[in-house]
């Protein structure tokens, strides 16, 4: 509806004030308002004024519907009179409309302020969030390079461990080379300390038998000699030598015991 020009009340809550009809205006009794004796005809009716709505006033709409300081009333109150008020030029408004659109404009003062006050508290989280982002990065750079370290020197360890591992397999081996041949020459040692006794016994009891002639048991002294070239004239005459008796042996058999005497002592 178009506000009219000399509407009747007041609007306290935006202090605004409707001028009112004064009483020496008001029609008389049983006259009727809007006619007047004319000869008859009726009198002409000012122009009704066109009220237009631009695509820019959704946007008004929108931002009035956004203010957060005037109450739901207040912005039912000023949707309603958009039309009536902003949709009128500015050189054809009265007092009215004029109050209704500069607070219109101070509403959206107020809203375009809150806008305002969000951007910059969001560029203020933003730039937080950057900066908190390049701490961030600061922290996973220095986590990775000391992570990067730490398997550099896991890999260290790694391959000192298995150099180790290495060396006390060598070791082993070595250890039981070390071992063998501790076996084959405590082996050979007590065949050798045997093999003494048995040498040392044929020269204390069997040879001085075979010489004294009472035994012709020879066999043992000659196993005693097997790794021994004896000579083949040695070898063909000791069993003759050894069956005789004392008596019979001749400076030969002498000649062989005393030889084979020498064998058994360089044998020791």
């Amino acid at each position: 509806a178009v506000w009219p020009r000399h509407s009747v009340g007041t609007f306290p809550a935006f202090g605004v004030q409707f001028p009112a009809h004064s009483k020496s205006m008001a029609p008389k009794q049983g006259v009727k308002r809007g006619r007047r004796s004319m000869g008859g005809q009726q009198p002409k009716q000012p122009p009704t004024k066109k009220i237009y709505e631009d695509s820019n006033m959704a946007g008004v709409r929108e931002a009035v519907g956004k203010a957060s300081n005037i109450t739901d009333a207040v912005k039912q109150m000023l949707l309603a009179c958009l039309a009536t008020s902003l949709g009128v030029p500015s050189a054809e408004r009265h007092e009215t409309q004029a109050s209704v659109v500069s607070m219109i404009r101070e509403v959206i003062g107020s809203v375009t302020s809150q806008l305002q006050d969000a951007v910059a508290d969001e560029k203020a989280k933003v730039s937080d969030a950057e900066c908190h982002k390049e701490q961030l990065e600061a922290a996973l750079g220095q986590a990775e390079e000391a992570q990067c370290q730490a398997d550099e020197v896991v890999l260290a360890k790694d391959t000192a461990l298995a150099d180790a591992a290495t060396a006390v397999t060598v070791a082993k081996e070595a250890l039981f080379e070390c071992q063998e041949a501790q076996k084959n020459k405590d082996g050979a040692l007590v065949q050798a300390k045997q093999r003494e006794t048995e040498i040392q016994k044929a020269l204390a009891e069997d040879l001085p038998a075979i010489i004294d002639g009472t035994s012709a048991s020879y066999q043992g002294v000659l196993d005693l000699l097997q790794d021994v070239s004896l000579d083949a004239s040695l070898t063909s005459a000791l069993p003759k030598t050894c069956s005789k008796a004392v008596s019979e042996r001749s400076q030969f058999d002498t000649m062989v015991l005393d030889q084979l005497r020498s064998i058994l002592v360089g044998k020791e």
